[in-house]
């Protein structure tokens, strides 16, 4: 990189193959320049408690750049003005110093991995505003305790928080509508989670793997609950599921050893392939009238179960939807019109 001082002519974006970047020797920062805006592109100071100014020579401050900050050890505290409206990819990421971090309100949106690895991170504030939280952008910060999103927030992309292993506090407030895949994956402490009835959609692997998860509610607005969504929540022990659902994805609550009871609601129309898989101590399952397909392997090796009423609604029940249920006995399976072979 090279670096020029404001004022100076007859530079272009490269020179000699390497990129050109005006130098604020104030803020120790390099950035450029459209429409009277800036962007930083990188810091060079020495780190510690760093604010990004709202204004450089009379432009103001927008936007922080791909890689900005990435990698800067030193950095422990990172102050924005109210002027960012976008966090770029990797900005911050593997700082692994930096303890505290406010998004004002003023952003719009969070880079792709924008925070991750900043495996120090305990203080973060998201504010009210902030739309769309990328990909990744908080991963494996595993010493974060707590995050709330605010209401502002549309998006919570795909491994946004993943492996955020000593997030024990999370608030998703309403407004949110997407929680994506993987989202919370391993976030190992995490008790209990609402989920606000502006949510339509959880995907893929959004809670999986949250081991201390003990509590779940899913509300109506939610029209279906992602693959393996919730699978190996092993402490998993009250899970409601509202009317408005409508698809329970394959795998959404397999290997939830502990769960000891479900009402699937007549919203739902398909239990898909292995949702229960391995709930081993199932012993209380109600299927409400409305549900016309029970996939394959869905209730596998829910050894506890004893009795099941299949309401006639049912269609379809595929191979091995109830296979090695050792203690569900044959004379308290009823079923509905075309059903009674797939067991």
């Amino acid at each position: 990189i090279i670096y020029r001082l404001p004022g100076t002519a007859n530079w272009g974006a490269t020179f000699g193959g390497c990129q050109v970047l005006l130098w604020d020797s104030l803020d120790q920062m390099g950035y450029t320049t459209n429409k009277n805006t800036v962007t930083i592109a990188n810091y060079l100071g020495s780190g510690g408690v760093v604010t990004i100014p709202g204004t450089i020579n009379g432009w103001t401050v927008t936007a922080i750049s791909t890689n900005a900050f990435y990698l800067n050890t030193n950095l422990n505290s990172i102050t924005m003005p109210g002027t960012i409206t976008n966090i770029g990819t990797l900005a911050f990421s593997r700082c692994g110093n930096l303890t505290n971090v406010i998004i004002p309100g003023s952003v719009v949106s969070i880079g792709t991995n924008a925070f991750a690895f900043c495996t120090n991170l305990i203080t973060l504030v998201i504010s009210n505003g902030v739309a769309n939280i990328a990909g990744g952008a908080f991963a494996s910060c595993y010493n974060l305790p707590s995050v709330t999103i605010p209401g502002s927030v549309i998006n919570i992309g795909t491994n946004a928080f993943d492996h955020c292993t000593n997030l024990v506090s999370l608030t998703i407030s309403s407004g949110v509508t997407n929680i994506g895949n993987a989202a919370f994956q391993y976030c190992y402490l995490l008790a209990s989670v609402t989920i606000p009835n502006s949510v339509t959609n959880i995907g893929s692997l959004a809670f999986s793997r949250c081991g201390g998860l003990t509590n779940v509610t899913i509300p109506g607005s939610v029209i279906s609950i992602g693959t393996n969504a919730f699978s190996f929540c092993t402490n998993l022990t009250s899970l409601v599921i509202s009317n408005g659902v409508t698809t329970i994805s394959g795998g959404a609550f397999a290997f939830c050893y502990k769960l000891p009871s479900v009402t699937i609601p007549g919203s739902v129309i398909s239990i898909e392939t292995n949702a229960f898989d391995h709930c081993t101590n199932l012993v209380d399952l109600t299927i409400s009238s409305g549900v016309a397909k029970i996939g394959t392997n869905a209730f596998n090796l829910c050894t506890s179960l004893t009795s099941v009423v299949i309401p006639n609604t049912v269609t379809t029940i595929s191979g091995y939807a109830f296979a090695s249920c050792s203690n569900l006995r044959s004379e308290e399976r009823r079923v509905g019109k075309e059903c009674r072979s797939r067991w």
